[in-house]
């Protein structure tokens, strides 16, 4: 397992549920919806969810919690790593659709972000050079 407890802290509620959740992600790590990988589908997904403001309760929590550094685990086409590059984090952001990862890439701002194609197991989390 991962050992996130130097971000909140040992023991902590965040730092129990943190693993709860990324446990649930290392399980559902090579399931890719076939949607996401295609490009012309990738390519109209925002088009077919323009109704993102359930995002804003992520940006709340990531400004209560006063984060500097987020990781997006499952970014898809970039929409939650571009909100919160935009407002100054530091973003990185991992998605197994190569497809969705390519729409995230064009959007304005995406410089602000690094990608990664693959999934959670492909961070490099002994090092951390996943970090941003």
């Amino acid at each position: 397992m991962l050992n996130i407890e130097w971000q909140f802290g040992k023991g902590s509620s965040l730092a129990l549920a943190a693993e709860r959740v990324l446990a649930g992600v290392l399980e559902y790590n090579s399931m890719v919806d076939e949607e996401f990988r295609h490009p012309r589908l990738a390519a109209i997904y925002d088009a077919l969810d323009p109704d993102r403001g359930g995002l804003d309760a992520y940006v709340a929590v990531v400004e209560e919690l006063g984060a500097r550094r987020v990781l997006d685990v499952g970014c898809g086409t970039g929409t939650l790593a571009l909100m919160l590059a935009e407002r100054g984090h530091d973003v990185v952001a991992v998605d197994p659709a190569s497809a969705s990862l390519t729409v995230a890439r064009a959007k304005p701002g995406a410089e602000r972000v690094r990608w990664i194609d693959g999934d959670a197991t492909a961070l490099p989390v002994a090092d951390r050079t996943w970090q941003p």
